[in-house]
């Protein structure tokens, strides 16, 4: 449900889980996302997480989570800019939507996108708003040049900072939790599809919840990507497509756990997949 903010920003997910928990949610936050090119989905995963943080059915939060991703949520607002500004007729339009009683979720949320390029009308519209925020409506202002904000907008904000891509792409080995997705991934490709024998003590008991397999099939895809880019190195073209094959494999299980297949079934063909006739390749990392 939020698996990219778990996967590549787990210290924001950790600190807003935190921060709901406790009832502790500020009115303002501002995302620095710098070099996170994966930003907007990060972001959208925050939104998620406020407006499901009080619904407890997940089917209901699944549906809400849908319709964020559609841009079809009433209790979301994104604001982008129009041409080069953001204009104050947009923030005033939000203002006037959010007057309105909210009528899914306890948090209402908008995000503005690109906020450094607000100009001095719209800055000083949306800094009356942090001035005078209403309950539960909370503002993420998003930024990859933080610097050009007014002071006296940043400072009614809670600051927030992304990682770059390239600490992203690390894989924590030490990580109790991917040390078991590595495990299996190399017990996948020395054993090949004998791993389904072994597969409730190889997956089952540790990915049981659909956000830790949806966690476990993104480091598997980071596992591969990172092989990728050596093999890259090596010119071995053979090796480089059956990898990148593996990689969309994994995407398409991970793009299909929302549906709420079966899961068993789901692994096994996973399995499958990746070590079928058009996949013999093994690693041998130690």
């Amino acid at each position: 449900m939020f698996d990219i903010l778990i996967k590549e920003q787990p210290q924001i997910y950790d600190y807003f889980n935190s921060q709901l928990k406790s009832n502790k949610i500020s009115h303002a936050y501002l995302f620095d996302v710098g070099q996170c090119n994966n930003y907007e989905r990060v972001i959208l995963d925050v939104v998620k997480m406020i407006v499901c943080s009080k619904i407890k059915n997940n089917d209901e939060k699944e549906k809400i989570c849908l319709r964020i991703d559609s841009g079809n949520c009433p209790e979301v607002i994104i604001v982008r800019p129009d041409g080069m500004w953001i204009k104050k007729e947009q923030l005033t339009e939000l203002q006037n939507r959010f007057s309105m009683i909210g009528i899914e979720s306890q948090y209402r949320v908008y995000v503005i996108f690109d906020c450094d390029k607000m100009n001095k009308q719209s800055s000083n519209s949306i800094l009356k708003f942090l001035e005078e925020p209403s309950e539960n409506i909370i503002s993420l202002l998003v930024t990859q040049n933080s610097n050009r904000l007014l002071k006296t907008i940043m400072s009614r904000c809670q600051f927030v900072k992304l990682k770059t891509d390239k600490e992203i792409n690390i894989i924590n080995y030490d990580d109790e939790f991917t040390k078991n997705v590595i495990d299996f991934v190399k017990f996948v490709e020395n054993n090949k599809y004998d791993t389904i024998i072994y597969i409730k003590e190889l997956w089952f008991k540790f990915f049981t919840t659909k956000e830790e397999v949806e966690l476990a099939i993104s480091i598997m895809i980071s596992y591969y990507y990172n092989e990728l880019k050596e093999i890259v190195k090596s010119d071995d073209n053979c090796l480089f497509n059956k990898i990148l094959n593996r990689i969309e494999i994994l995407i398409d299980v991970k793009n299909n756990i929302k549906y709420n297949l079966n899961m068993n079934m789901m692994i096994d063909k996973m399995i499958i997949d990746l070590v079928g006739d058009n996949n013999e390749i093994c690693f041998n990392k130690e």
